[in-house]
């Protein structure tokens, strides 16, 4: 599925498919967030733990092109009363680099050009 912003919105009915729908988030979406460079990736914030990372060119629901979540978030997050969720997503300007706020926790950087490398902002 594709969302072409040229062609004009129509008003979804309820319980029909949508064709505005960019990805059918089963979380809640927080935050988005486009490259600046590589305008075809977009960043996805959900209500969860994950920052998922999609490509405009061939997006669904389920095809993530990467998934981003620091280590000590992802393995502390079940032991935790609160739920962590991702608040905020931006992308450097070279857009190698992208910035997760997490609710309750610090400020992370993901290299998308390295494996997933995670560095802790303090």
């Amino acid at each position: 599925a594709q969302l072409d912003l040229r062609t004009s919105h129509r008003k979804c009915d309820a319980g029909a498919e949508c064709p505005n729908t960019l990805i059918n988030a089963r979380v809640a979406v927080k935050c988005v967030a486009i490259n600046p460079v590589r305008t075809h990736l977009l960043a996805v914030g959900f209500m969860d733990e994950v920052v998922r990372l999609f490509d405009l060119r061939f997006v669904s629901d389920t095809n993530v092109v990467r998934y981003f979540s620091p280590g000590a978030v992802f393995n502390s997050s079940a032991s935790r009363r609160v739920p962590v969720s991702v608040t905020y997503v931006s992308w450097s300007a070279d857009g190698r680099k992208l910035l997760a706020n997490y609710s309750g926790d610090q400020v992370y950087m993901f290299d998308v050009d390295d494996d997933g490398r995670t560095v802790e902002c303090k």
